[in-house]
């Protein structure tokens, strides 16, 4: 969508419209200039137990809804799992829905500017959505189990996941998004704030 109405590759808009003008320290397709600062995923595996693992399979192998949206087309994760995130051509991908490298502080200062004010990096002042959008953005659009995320309650907006009965955020109007391993980023509009959280040991289960 971004370069078909705009031209540009994702990660040159991210950087050019969000990363640089917020002074982010986030990247979608990371330059080797920046290599040495990734801490790099500590991968747990889930130990093997033969009579769970037709179970196991069942709800994330490969040919389960969820390991169908992982596991991508030609088995381009298979042969590393999620140890693939390690390697430098991942990081220097542009895979909007997985590989963007940021930290804490970044995600929590990109999603404050989706409703609020923050400081540029220009000196002045940067907002990304106005009040209407904000509220758009923030409608449940969805019903019932994610049938690609395990069967589970997870809920959508346009484009983020909004509280429902599994999941909390902030506060009314809340909206964000979980990413695979525990990380987590919201924007609450009414406390006007952006929360990020991010780790690096991943691991596939709930615990």
């Amino acid at each position: 969508v971004i370069r078909r109405v705009d031209g540009r590759r994702v990660g040159t808009f991210v950087r050019e419209e969000l990363a640089q003008p917020l002074g982010l320290d986030l990247w979608i397709g990371l330059p080797v200039s920046e290599h040495h600062r990734v801490a790099p995923l500590e991968v747990i595996e889930i130990p093997s137990d033969p009579s769970l693992q037709a179970l196991v399979d069942q709800i994330i192998g490969p040919d389960s809804w969820t390991g169908r949206s992982v596991f991508a087309p030609g088995g381009a994760w298979r042969q590393h799992g999620f140890g693939s995130f390690n390697l430098p051509e991942v990081w220097e991908a542009e895979i909007p829905a997985a590989n963007c490298i940021t930290d804490a502080r970044s995600m929590a200062k990109v999603y404050a500017a989706c409703v609020s004010e923050v400081p540029a990096a220009d000196g002045g002042r940067m907002r990304i959505f106005d009040d209407d959008t904000v509220t758009s953005v923030a409608q449940r659009q969805t019903e019932g189990v994610d049938k690609v995320l395990m069967d589970l309650d997870f809920q959508y907006g346009l484009g983020f996941h909004v509280p429902g009965d599994l999941m909390v955020l902030g506060g009314e109007g809340s909206f964000g998004h979980y990413g695979a391993g525990g990380s987590v980023g919201f924007a609450d509009p009414g406390a006007e704030l952006g929360f990020g959280y991010v780790m690096n040991k991943m691991f596939l289960g709930l615990s």
